[in-house]
């Protein structure tokens, strides 16, 4: 039988509260007013975020709102293979439990994305770029979660070029 409204002010200033009794009784009651507004998002979800990591390097971000997904700018070279992975709570790499991790070419079109295929249930996605230029490195809650889908993760862009095995040359035959 308790109350609650939620009220959002269109201008700034002082508001009173009032507390009363529909059956006309009398008792005791206790007031709570509590911001409810969504803290901002860090990273925009489009290719205009200011998100940003390099190839070798990490970056750290949060997803602060249901649904909420990070886009971070990255630039690749033409016929070199990179590991993108996105690390949370598993590795103790941030608080987010089950994060995702997605790639997007520079107008925002998905490329690659995985959920799982990381340490625990960390994502991580192998991919050999095919034109140099600059993508999205996109992090979100997994869909399969359970529990929270809110908390802090990091993002790492590696080269590992030199780990893949190259293709056999005509010349072994």
């Amino acid at each position: 039988l308790n109350a609650r409204i939620t009220y959002t002010p269109t201008v700034t200033g002082t508001f009173y509260i009032s507390a009363e009794s529909e059956l006309s009784t009398t008792g005791t009651y206790r007031l709570r007013v509590t911001d409810v507004t969504p803290p901002p998002d860090d990273y925009a979800s489009t290719t205009s975020t200011t998100g940003r990591v390099s190839v070798g390097g990490t970056t750290m971000g949060a997803l602060e709102n249901l649904g909420d997904r990070d886009w971070f700018r990255v630039d690749l070279v033409a016929g070199r293979t990179y590991r993108i992975t996105s690390d949370g709570a598993a590795t103790g790499s941030g608080t987010l439990p089950d994060p995702y991790v997605s790639l997007r070419n520079g107008t925002g079109v998905l490329v690659a994305t995985d959920d799982d295929s990381g340490p625990s249930v960390n994502a991580s996605i192998t991919f050999t770029a095919a034109t140099s230029g600059t993508f999205y490195v996109e992090t979100g809650a997994s869909t399969l979660a359970t529990g929270t889908r809110l908390g802090t993760y990091t993002v790492a862009v590696s080269d590992i070029s030199s780990n893949v095995a190259a293709p056999p040359s005509g010349d072994d035959y």
